[in-house]
């Protein structure tokens, strides 16, 4: 898979970075990532002359439209519109079951679970007060419900998720909590969740 490029300007690149791909990584000899293959030179993507500085970031398993600017400057100016809540995102997910509501808005604080604090770091809903996540923050998630039907015979729905906050892993969690795990999520569907091909979960915008 490529890393396919959507615009370029002086100060930004924008490309749609496939599923089951790093940003970047720490070890140097990790090739599968949106840095080495943006340096690429079949990438023919002038920004791979530029330190590549992420104005956001996708998960591994999160394919979509991933912003990057190519100096601190530029960086700096959109970190901060992300910062004050000024830009907009969007994400189209396949969710498992038939959601029974047009618009939802999910708020449950998300928090560390504390049984994975000290490996994989995965996140929590604190959907009630008993919940034990740690260093839960406020998130909001709205969800609009767009198509249902089937997949592989189950029952799924199509969502746009609009996320109010940015915590980690926060769309997934909150999926998660409202019983509508995403489509391929192994890590939030307590490992259950292996026979699609990928998660179903793409950044449009």
């Amino acid at each position: 898979m490529s890393v396919e490029k959507l615009y370029e300007s002086e100060n930004f690149l924008v490309v749609n970075k496939p599923f089951d791909m790093y940003i970047n990584s720490d070890d140097e000899n990790e090739k599968n990532t949106v840095t080495c293959h943006i340096a690429s030179p079949d990438s023919h993507m002038s920004s791979s002359a530029y330190p590549l500085h992420f104005v956001q970031r996708l998960d591994y398993s999160t394919s979509g439209v991933l912003c990057i600017a190519k100096t601190k400057g530029a960086a700096a100016r959109a970190g901060r519109l992300f910062e004050k809540r000024e830009t907009r995102k969007y994400y189209l997910a396949v969710v498992r079951g038939h959601v029974n509501c047009e618009v939802a808005d999910i708020e449950f604080d998300v928090g560390v679970d504390p049984l994975t604090a000290h490996s994989s770091h995965k996140m929590m809903a604190k959907v009630s007060s008993a919940s034990e996540c740690t260093e839960s923050r406020r998130a909001h998630t709205r969800m609009l419900v767009l198509e249902t039907g089937l997949y592989d015979g189950d029952p799924v729905t199509v969502v746009l998720l609009k996320p109010i906050t940015g915590r980690r892993h926060q769309l997934r969690v909150h999926c998660s909590a409202i019983g509508h795990t995403i489509l391929g999520d192994y890590t939030y569907s307590n490992r259950l969740d292996n026979s699609p091909h990928r998660m179903f979960l793409h950044a449009t915008r």
